[in-house]
């Protein structure tokens, strides 16, 4: 089988129809997908993974802060591929760290930006490392000790916005705190 990567980021049309079919997926995470025209112009790259049959996986490079960009942005698993797990050891490939992060990561890098990816809720803070553990070749990501405010909003005790992140630095530049105190917040 075939795969291609491909950045679309000058395709509007094709990422909001690869949004609309995640927004109908029935996921815990299918209302990030309605998005497209509110997130698009702090997209620098989109890109997706096809084969013959179409699209398998697709993610963007968000950059809503100075100096970061957030890679993985609206990471995406078409069914045909999903497995139990982000980087499943029994899927025939795997686009996070295949694809899209070593792609991501060098854009950023050319860029002068420091690449990091995130998931919500405290108790997915393992998913971080999973995908880190399956990034193909020579990297530097690691999980941060502390978990990051990454919503665009005044900082309170919006659970989903407290994530765990993966990056090439040991802290990034956006509002923190210690796990511990996390856990506190919502245990």
């Amino acid at each position: 089988m075939h795969y291609r990567l491909e950045n679309i980021i000058d395709d509007y049309d094709e990422i909001e129809r690869l949004f609309k079919i995640a927004s109908q997926d029935n996921h815990r995470n299918s209302k990030n997908y309605i998005d497209i025209e509110k997130r698009y112009s702090k997209y620098i790259a989109f890109h997706a993974i096809y084969d013959d049959d179409g699209p398998l996986s697709f993610s963007g490079m968000y950059h809503g802060w100075k100096d970061i960009v957030r890679i993985l942005d609206r990471f995406y698993i078409f069914d045909r591929l999903r497995k139990k797990s982000i980087n499943s050891a029994n899927r025939k490939i795997k686009p996070a760290g295949t694809y899209f992060i070593p792609e991501q990561t060098k854009i950023a890098e050319q860029m002068n930006l420091i690449p990091f990816f995130s998931v919500q809720e405290l108790k997915r803070r393992g998913s971080i490392q999973l995908i880190i553990d399956g990034i193909d070749g020579h990297h530097n990501y690691r999980l941060l000790d502390n978990m990051y405010w990454t919503c665009h909003t005044p900082i309170d005790t919006k659970e989903c916005c407290w994530q765990s992140v993966g990056s090439i630095v040991d802290e990034l530049p956006l509002p923190n705190l210690e796990v511990e105190k996390i856990k506190l917040v919502f245990q």
